[in-house]
C-alpha cells in the first residue's frame, strides 16, 4: 500500500511541474487521498500536492491551511529579501542569494517550493559589515552559531549567512568543487551587490549540495525535483 501511495504521490509531482492532468485521483477513497497528502507533507511538498488535488476536486481545511501557509510563507522571505538587498546594496556588500529562494523562480509558482530560511554567501572579509548592515534593520536579531551567521527578521524569517561553502559530498571528498564559486557569478543589473550564479554554476551547487546531503544522511525528493526543475526550465 505504502508503494501505491508512493507512485501517487510521484504521478502527482509529475503532473505539477509538467502542466499535464496525469496523475488519475478517481477511484481513490478519502483515506487514501489524505494518505497521499501526509506523505507529500512528510516530504515537505504539500504546497504541490495541495495545488494538484484542489484543482482536481479535493479540497480540505488541511489542504487550504497549508497552502495559504506556503503562500504566505514565500510572500514573507521574498519581502525579507528585497529589504536586505536594499540594506547590503546601499552598504556597497556583495552578496549570493543561493538555494531556495533563486530555485523557487523556476517552478510553476514560487510557493510551490518550501524553503525554511534565506541562503545567501559572501565573501570572508565582509563579515564585520554586514552583521553591522544587517543589525540595524527594524527587529533584526543576529546569532552566530555552528560557523554561520543567523538573522531572524521580525517577521520571524531566518537569513542564514555563509563565508564559505565547505565540507565534502558524494561527489567532493575534499570539499573543494564550490571554492570559486564567486568566479562564476556576476551582479545584476538592478542591485550591483547582489550576485547572480550562471546556469552551469548554479545547476552544479544543486547537484553538489544534494550531494553532501547523501554523504551526511539522505537526500529528499526535492532536492531530484531541484535538478529536474534546472534541467528544464533552463536553456
Amino acid at each position: 500500500m505504502a508503494t501505491k501511495f508512493s507512485e501517487k504521490l510521484i504521478e502527482i509531482l509529475r503532473s505539477v511541474l509538467t502542466g499535464t492532468d496525469e496523475a488519475d485521483l478517481s477511484g481513490l477513497s478519502d483515506q487514501e487521498l489524505a494518505a497521499i497528502y501526509r506523505l507529500a507533507k512528510a516530504h515537505n511538498l504539500s504546497s504541490m500536492a495541495g495545488d494538484y488535488m484542489s484543482r482536481h476536486g479535493v479540497m480540505n481545511k488541511v489542504i487550504l491551511r497549508d497552502m495559504a501557509y506556503a503562500q504566505s510563507n514565500v510572500e514573507k522571505q521574498e519581502k525579507v529579501m528585497a529589504e536586505i538587498s536594499k540594506i547590503l546594496n546601499e552598504a556597497c556588500i556583495p552578496f549570493l542569494p543561493l538555494k531556495g529562494i533563486v530555485i523557487r523562480k523556476l517552478y510553476p509558482r514560487p510557493w510551490m517550493r518550501l524553503s525554511g530560511d534565506i541562503d545567501i554567501l559572501i565573501h570572508p572579509e565582509d563579515r564585520p559589515r554586514i552583521i553591522e548592515a544587517l543589525s540595524q534593520a527594524p527587529g533584526m536579531q543576529f546569532k552566530a552559531f555552528c560557523g554561520e551567521d543567523h538573522f531572524t527578521s521580525a517577521d520571524g524569517v531566518t537569513i542564514d549567512v555563509s563565508t564559505v561553502l565547505h565540507g565534502p559530498s558524494a561527489i567532493d571528498d575534499h570539499g573543494t568543487l564550490m571554492a570559486d564559486i564567486w568566479d562564476h557569478a556576476s551582479p545584476s543589473a538592478e542591485t550591483p551587490a547582489l550576485y547572480v550564479l550562471s546556469d552551469a554554476m548554479l545547476y552544479t551547487h544543486a547537484v553538489n549540495h544534494m550531494a553532501r546531503h547523501l554523504k551526511t544522511g539522505g537526500c529528499g525528493i526535492n532536492h531530484l525535483m531541484d535538478l529536474w526543475v534546472l534541467n528544464h526550465r533552463i536553456p
